[in-house]
């Protein structure tokens, strides 16, 4: 399973995109993040980038894994 995530968005609502039903429109509202399931991905399409690319949070080669759990005490001898 894929997913994206995405920091600091702003929607822009359907755009007209729709063809079927209400329009969404856009809001002034920013989210601090957004994860997205790769399925649900028709097009992907980047409106700007950061001024300075050395400024842009470097992305991970591969999915982070979950933190180990951390090891169970050593059992005292004679309880």
């Amino acid at each position: 399973d894929s997913s994206i995530a995405l920091t600091g968005v702003r929607s822009f609502g359907s755009e007209g995109r729709r063809k079927d039903g209400p329009q969404i429109p856009p809001s002034a509202e920013e989210y601090e993040y957004i994860i997205f399931r790769g399925s649900d991905i028709k097009d992907l399409e980047v409106k700007a980038s950061p001024a300075d690319p050395a400024a842009a949070p470097a992305a991970p080669a591969a999915p982070a894994q979950p933190p180990a759990k951390p090891a169970a005490p050593p059992a005292r001898a004679g309880g």
